[in-house]
């Protein structure tokens, strides 16, 4: 028996459109309720939700490791491979570097209402808690064991409701 928080999959229709990827990597997406960013390296593209192209411009920093939504602000943050962070609006015509958070090796992202998680590209990752109502104050930083084990990396961070997920692996 399933409740109104669950999916099941045997209900779900076949696709109902499909984006081709032009590069090698894996696409980085993120979504809020209006669009879909989607990274088309060296490009961003924004589809709407028909998935139609609504803009594309040229991401002219360093490749993507991943993005999130930020409600509270109304803007995609992004992280790099170069260790930086970014905010961009949903229209894709303002690009802000985060000077605030101090480089690391960023690997995932996610917000919750009010605070900016990020994760560190090594096993036995750390994880940051940033202030997204105070020019991204550093708010809290957890490490192994309360992130996970040292022989662990965490790939990928989401939150919903208060609750951080983490998807890990072992070395």
């Amino acid at each position: 028996q399933s409740t109104s928080n669950e999916i099941n999959i045997s209900t779900l229709s076949s696709a109902y459109r499909s984006i081709d990827c032009f590069h090698d990597n894996w696409s980085g997406l993120v979504s809020n309720n209006q669009f879909l960013l989607l990274d088309q390296h060296p490009n961003l593209c924004l589809f709407n939700k028909a998935l139609t192209l609504l803009k594309q411009i040229p991401w002219e920093y360093d490749r993507i490791s991943d993005m999130c939504w930020s409600s509270i602000l109304n803007n995609f943050i992004i992280i790099t491979k170069n260790n930086e962070v970014f905010q961009i609006n949903e229209n894709l015509t303002s690009i802000e570097h985060i000077q605030t958070i101090k480089k690391k090796q960023w690997l995932s992202s996610t917000c919750s209402d009010a605070s900016l998680f990020l994760s560190t590209n090594d096993f036995g990752s750390d994880i940051f808690q940033f202030n997204l109502l105070s020019s991204f104050d550093l708010i809290k930083q957890w490490q192994p064991p309360k992130t996970c084990s040292y022989s662990e990396l965490i790939h990928n961070i989401a939150c919903n409701n208060g609750t951080l997920a983490l998807t890990l692996s072992n070395k």
